[in-house]
C-alpha cells in the first residue's frame, strides 16, 4: 500500500524530464523568434511562436500535473479552457505557417515571375494571404472547435490540459481533415522547390541575388519545413487511419452540448507515460533552434546582446580560441593529405565504398498510441454533480498539433 501511494503523490520521470526539456527549448527558441521579429519575417514569426507556446505549455503541464495523484488535481478551469482552444489552433497554425514559408521560397525559384522589388500592392497581397492562412484559418478552427467539442475539456497526467471532440461527421470534417489537407499543401510546395532546384541549379545565385535572400538563409528555412513534413506527415496521416472513427454519429447540439458539458471533466491517470506528439513538440523546438539560431545572422545577434551587457571581451577570446583550433586541425589535415601517397588514397576510397550504412526507425509502440477508455475517466464535477446521463456519449480526444486525433473507444456514462 504505501508503494502504491507512493507512485501516485511522486512525480514520474518522464514529467520532470518533460518539464526541463520543455523549459530549455523556450529559452533557446526566443533568440530566433527575437531576430524574425526585427525582420518582420511574419510566417517564421507565427511558427517559431506556436512552437514556443507550446513547449511553454508542456512545460508547465509537467510540473502541475506531474503525477497520478487525481485526488489533489487541480481540475485546470481557465487554464485548460486556454490551453485546449490553443491547441486546436496550432493544428492548423503549424501546418499554415510551413505552407507561407514554402510558398515564398517556391517564388524565390520561379524563374517566370522574377522580382526585383516588390510594390507595396504585392506586398500588401502577400501580407493579406498570410494573415488569413496562418491567423484566420486557425481562429475557423476554434470556432468549430467550440460547436463539435463533447466536453470543456480533458486532463491527462503530465500532458494536462486536451481539447476534446464529439465523434461526429462534423467534427472529422471541421477539426481533423483541415490539417491534413494543409499538410498536403506543404508537400506540393516542397517538391514544388525541389524540382525547381534541380532544374534551374545554375541560375539558384541569380534568382537569390534577385531576391535579396542568403543561400544559408533558404536552405536553412527550407530544411527546417522539410524536416517537419517528412517527419510529421506521414505519422498524422498513419494516425487518421488507424484512428478513423467506426461507429460516427450524426451531429446533434443537444446531445453534444448536454447539461454535463460545462461540469464535467474527465481526468485520466498516465502511469507514467507521455503521448508521443509532445515529443514532437519538443523536437520541433530543437529543431527550430539548430536551424534558425545558429546562423551567422542570429551570432551576430548573440555578438551585440553580449557587448550590451559587458561580455564582449568574454565572447571575442572564446571565438579567437575556436577559430585557433580549427586553423590548426585543418591545417595539420592539410599537411597529411599532401604527403599520402596516390595508393593510401585509393585504399582509402576503397575502404570507404565498401563500408555499409544501416538506419533503423525507432517504432512506436501499439499500447502507447491508443488512448484509455472514456470508462477509466475519474469524473470530476466542477460546479455541480452532473453525469452524461443514462445513454451515455462518444467522446473523442484531439492530442497535439497539426490535427492528431485520439477517439476514444469506450462510451462515458454518468453517476
Amino acid at each position: 500500500m504505501a508503494s502504491a501511494s507512493s507512485n501516485l503523490t511522486s512525480a514520474y520521470p518522464l514529467a520532470i524530464a518533460q518539464a526541463v526539456l520543455a523549459g530549455i527549448v523556450v529559452c533557446l527558441d526566443v533568440p530566433p523568434l527575437v531576430w524574425h521579429i526585427k525582420h518582420r519575417n511574419f510566417a517564421p514569426v507565427v511558427l517559431i511562436i506556436y512552437i514556443l507556446l507550446l513547449n511553454f505549455e508542456n512545460f508547465v503541464n509537467a510540473i502541475i500535473w506531474s503525477t497520478d495523484d487525481i485526488s489533489h488535481w487541480f481540475p485546470g478551469v481557465g487554464l485548460c479552457d486556454v490551453e485546449a482552444k490553443f491547441i486546436v489552433a496550432s493544428s492548423t497554425a503549424v501546418p499554415a505557417a510551413t505552407l507561407c514559408i514554402l510558398r515564398k521560397l517556391a517564388n524565390v525559384m520561379d524563374t517566370k515571375n522574377i522580382t526585383i522589388s516588390q510594390t507595396k500592392a504585392q506586398k500588401r497581397r502577400a501580407f493579406i494571404i498570410e494573415i488569413l492562412l496562418c491567423i484566420g484559418i486557425p481562429i475557423l478552427s476554434m470556432i468549430f472547435h467550440f460547436i463539435v467539442q463533447a466536453v470543456r475539456y480533458y486532463i491527462v497526467g503530465i500532458s494536462g490540459c486536451t481539447p476534446a471532440l464529439s465523434q461526429t461527421w462534423l467534427a472529422i470534417i471541421t477539426i481533423v481533415i483541415p490539417p491534413l489537407v494543409i499538410t498536403l499543401g506543404d508537400v506540393y510546395y516542397a517538391s514544388l522547390i525541389a524540382f525547381r532546384l534541380r532544374k534551374y541549379r545554375s541560375k539558384f545565385d541569380a534568382l537569390l541575388s534577385a531576391s535579396s535572400t542568403s543561400k544559408a538563409r533558404f536552405f536553412r528555412l527550407f530544411l527546417l519545413a522539410l524536416t517537419f513534413i517528412v517527419g510529421i506527415f506521414p505519422l498524422q496521416l498513419w494516425l487518421l487511419i488507424m484512428n478513423w472513427p467506426s461507429d460516427i454519429v450524426p451531429f446533434v447540439w443537444s446531445e453534444v452540448h448536454g447539461s454535463w458539458w460545462n461540469t464535467w471533466i474527465p481526468l485520466f491517470p498516465s502511469d507514467g507515460a507521455v503521448a508521443p506528439d509532445h515529443w514532437m513538440q519538443l523536437a520541433s523546438g530543437f529543431l527550430v533552434f539548430i536551424f534558425l539560431g545558429l546562423g551567422q545572422e542570429a551570432k551576430e545577434m548573440y555578438m551585440s546582446w553580449a557587448t550590451t551587457i559587458g561580455l564582449q571581451n568574454l565572447v571575442y577570446t572564446l571565438s579567437n580560441k575556436s577559430s585557433q583550433l580549427w586553423s590548426s586541425s585543418s591545417l595539420s589535415f592539410g599537411r597529411r593529405s599532401n604527403t599520402s601517397s596516390s595508393s593510401e588514397k585509393d585504399a582509402e576510397l576503397g575502404s570507404i565504398s565498401k563500408m555499409d550504412s544501416t538506419t533503423s526507425s525507432p517504432g512506436v509502440e501499439k499500447g502507447h498510441m491508443y488512448p484509455p477508455r472514456a470508462s477509466d475517466a475519474i469524473d470530476q464535477p466542477i460546479f455541480g454533480e452532473h453525469g452524461l446521463g443514462d445513454k451515455g456519449k462518444r467522446l473523442g480526444l484531439v492530442v497535439g498539433w497539426l490535427g492528431r486525433l485520439k477517439l476514444l473507444n469506450g462510451k462515458v456514462v454518468g453517476k
